[in-house]
């Protein structure tokens, strides 16, 4: 049985943290590793984690980044494969015992599914994917990106660690919307991959939970970061394809993203990025 490292990026996590470490806690298979990384919080996250130091290893870092934090966690793990896990986020208690069902040699990346959970813990929305079974890389891609699924958050999938570290993935740091900005490229890479039905993560949605509600200046920067990992998709990715059919559904799937990410601004910044989105219009197609 292969062990599972879970890296979890800590910041000012204190009313969450508890909850997130009780369902690794409760798992069924205890094969797993926690990485816990606290970027420097001012709340009192530290010191609660610090009462779980004998279950898990713990960091303090100082990096005002989630990308240089998870970089950091997985200098720090040692498991055959790889988990993310968002610190006000949970695990279903039989992911660690379905994931090694699998052959872990065998895949580079094992797709699971996820739901939204309110503060009431009812689903709001489901990261669901209809295609299961497996894949290449790219036939995956092509299957989500024609169903314009959300595909790209990092905890929906488990790594094959000798997969991530031959092609030396990592997080870009200084930019948001990292999980967009690197799973496209990874699943373009990925020989192999295994999508199941199961439900392995609850994402949670509360009202006021301040990084799932942006200031319009994030907002901003949120739409900046997914023009520039469209285009960077487009040069490392989609430019390569030469499959035509692929390479036009890929395209699309981008343009409408960023047409979906003009929608949350204002403005003068509403314009501008109507332009760029004419400019690649012109030059994708």
């Amino acid at each position: 049985m292969k062990k599972v490292s879970i890296i979890i990026p800590i910041y000012n996590g204190e009313k969450y943290i508890d909850k997130c470490l009780e369902s690794i806690f409760n798992q069924s298979c205890n094969n797993y590793e926690i990485i816990a990384v606290d970027d420097n919080s001012s709340d009192n996250s530290y010191k609660i984690l610090s009462n779980y130091k004998n279950k898990i290893k713990l960091y303090k870092v100082s990096k005002h980044d989630p990308c240089a934090v998870r970089n950091y966690g997985l200098t720090k793990s040692t498991g055959d494969l790889i988990l993310f896990l968002d610190m006000d986020d949970t695990l279903d208690k039989d992911l660690i015992k379905t994931i090694n069902k699998y052959d872990t040699d065998n895949y580079d990346m094992l797709r699971f599914q996820g739901i939204m959970v309110d503060d009431d813990n009812k689903t709001v929305e489901g990261f669901i994917t209809p295609n299961t079974g497996t894949f290449t890389g790219l036939e995956f891609l092509n299957k989500c990106v024609s169903n314009n699924e959300i595909y790209s958050p990092s905890w929906l999938y488990c790594y094959n660690r000798k997969f991530w570290n031959d092609h030396n993935f990592s997080f870009l740091e200084g930019k948001t919307q990292e999980d967009f900005g690197l799973t496209s490229y990874q699943l373009y890479k990925a020989n192999k991959v295994i999508s199941i039905p199961y439900i392995g993560y609850y994402y949670y949605r509360s009202n006021d939970s301040i990084m799932r509600n942006p200031s319009y200046e994030k907002t901003k920067k949120k739409a900046l970061d997914v023009l520039y990992h469209s285009n960077s998709h487009y040069d490392k990715i989609v430019s390569k394809i030469d499959n035509l059919n692929i390479r036009k559904n890929i395209t699309n799937y981008l343009l409408n993203v960023l047409e979906h990410k003009k929608n949350s601004l204002k403005g003068e910044d509403k314009a501008k990025y109507e332009e760029q989105i004419k400019i690649k219009k012109k030059e994708w197609i």
